[in-house]
C-alpha cells in the first residue's frame, strides 16, 4: 500500500500549487487524469508481481514432480526397451481434402521452380519490382517476388485487382493499370499465370511488346515441363507412371545401391486416388520413397525402398492403413516384396519374384 502514497502526494501538491498561483478547470482535469493513470500503473505493477510469484511457485512444483517421476523410472541401456511414441500421420485431416491440397501445392511448386531460372533481367530498366502469379485454372495467387536480383518466394495470397482486370488476363491479353503492367504467361491459349511489373514511370507500347516476348519464353518452358509430366506421370494422381517405373528400376537394379522392390495392391478401397496421393506425399516427406510412388495400375503401386528403411516403411504402411480405418476409410492391402540378395539375379526375374510374392499374399489373405 505504500506505493499508493505517491499519487496522493502528487495530487495534493498539484492542487496546492493551483490554489496559490493559478486555478483553472482544464488544468485541474489534466491533474486528475494524470493522478488516475499513475495509480493504475502502480496497481498493474502490484498485480504483475503477484502473478510472477505464483508462476514461480507453480514451476517449482512442476519441476519437483518431474524429478520425482524420473526417480521412479528404472533407467535401461537396452534400446529395444525404449518405447518411441507414434505421431499421427494424418493429424485427423481428411485424406480427400488433403489430397486436393497436395496436388494444388505440387502444381504451384512446379510453376515456381520453372520460373526461377528464367526471371527477368531488371538491370538498367525502369522496373522497380516484379510479381509472378500462378493460375490454378480458377484463381491467381502470388508465387514469387523479384526486386533486382533478389528473389523472394511468396505465400499463395490472392492478387489484389479489379474483376475486369482479372478477366482481361484470363483472356490472355496484356493490361496497363496505373503504374503496373500485367503480362499473361500463356501459349496456345493455355494460361499458366502472369507477371506484374511495377514502375514509377509511364508505360509505352514498346514496353508491352518487349515483355510480351519474354513472357512467351516463360510459357514455352512451362509448356515443355507440362508435356514432360504427361510422359512420366499419371494425370489423375500425379504419381510416376509404369513406363517411368521400368526405366528407373532398371537403373537402380544395375547400380550397386541395395534397394528392395515393394508392390502395394489396394483391395476394396474407396477414394483410392486421394489415398494414393497421400501415401506418396507422406512417404516422400519421411524420406522412404525417394522419387516417389509408382502407379502401375489403377489399384497397384510400386516403391523402391532402401534396405535400411525396409522395416520402418513397413511400420509406416501399417500405421497409414490403421489411421484410414479409424477415419472411416477402410482399406485392405496386399504386399509383394523382392530384394537383391543374389548379385547374379536378372532384372526380369527380380520383377517377377515381386509379382509372385504379391500373388501369394493375395491368395493367403483370401483363404
Amino acid at each position: 500500500m505504500k506505493r499508493y502514497v505517491i499519487p496522493i502526494l502528487f495530487f495534493a501538491i498539484g492542487v496546492t500549487l493551483q490554489f496559490f498561483f493559478y486555478f483553472s478547470w482544464v488544468s485541474f482535469t489534466l491533474l486528475s487524469i494524470s493522478t488516475l493513470l499513475l495509480g493504475l500503473f502502480l496497481y498493474s505493477l502490484d498485480f504483475q508481481t503477484k502473478e510472477s510469484i505464483e508462476t514461480q511457485i507453480q514451476n517449482q512444483n512442476k519441476s519437483d514432480s518431474v524429478l520425482f517421476v524420473l526417480d521412479e523410472i528404472p533407467l535401461k541401456d537396452n534400446a529395444e526397451n525404449r518405447v518411441v511414441p507414434k505421431e499421427n500421420i494424418f493429424a485427423e485431416e481428411s485424406p480427400i481434402m488433403l489430397a486436393k491440397s497436395i496436388r494444388s501445392k505440387e502444381d504451384r511448386i512446379q510453376f515456381l521452380e520453372s520460373i526461377k531460372p528464367l526471371v527477368l533481367d531488371l538491370q538498367n530498366t525502369k522496373i522497380s519490382s516484379v510479381l509472378y502469379a500462378y493460375f490454378d485454372g480458377i484463381h491467381f495467387t502470388e508465387s514469387l517476388w523479384q526486386k533486382g536480383s533478389v528473389l523472394i518466394e511468396s505465400e499463395p495470397n490472392p492478387i489484389e485487382w479489379e474483376i475486369w482486370e482479372e478477366d482481361r488476363i484470363k483472356e490472355c491479353l496484356p493490361l496497363v493499370s496505373k503504374n503496373k503492367l500485367y503480362i499473361p504467361i500463356s501459349i496456345n491459349q493455355h494460361l499458366f499465370g502472369c507477371f506484374c511489373l511495377y514502375t514509377k514511370e509511364s508505360w509505352k507500347d514498346s514496353d508491352i511488346q518487349n515483355y510480351w516476348e519474354k513472357a512467351t519464353v516463360l510459357a514455352e518452358s512451362l509448356f515443355t515441363q507440362k508435356e514432360y509430366s504427361k510422359v512420366t506421370k499419371v494425370f489423375e494422381t500425379g504419381l510416376l507412371n509404369q513406363s517411368f517405373f521400368y526405366n528407373i528400376t532398371k537403373t537402380k537394379f544395375d547400380s550397386k545401391e541395395k534397394e528392395n522392390l515393394l508392390l502395394i495392391k489396394f483391395i476394396n478401397t474407396e477414394y483410392l486416388k486421394e489415398i494414393s496421393i497421400c501415401l506418396d506425399h507422406y512417404g516422400k516427406k519421411l524420406g522412404y520413397l525417394g522419387l516417389g510412388l509408382f502407379q502401375l495400375e489403377s489399384d497397384l503401386f510400386a516403391a523402391l525402398i532402401p534396405n535400411q528403411f525396409a522395416d520402418e516403411f513397413s511400420n509406416f504402411l501399417q500405421q497409414f492403413v490403421e489411421e484410414l480405418d479409424a477415419m472411416g476409410f477402410p482399406s485392405e492391402i496386399a504386399i509383394g516384396f523382392a530384394n537383391k540378395a543374389n548379385q547374379n539375379t536378372k532384372f526380369d526375374i527380380w520383377i517377377k519374384s515381386a509379382y509372385q510374392s504379391l500373388e501369394e499374399n493375395i491368395q493367403y489373405n483370401a483363404a
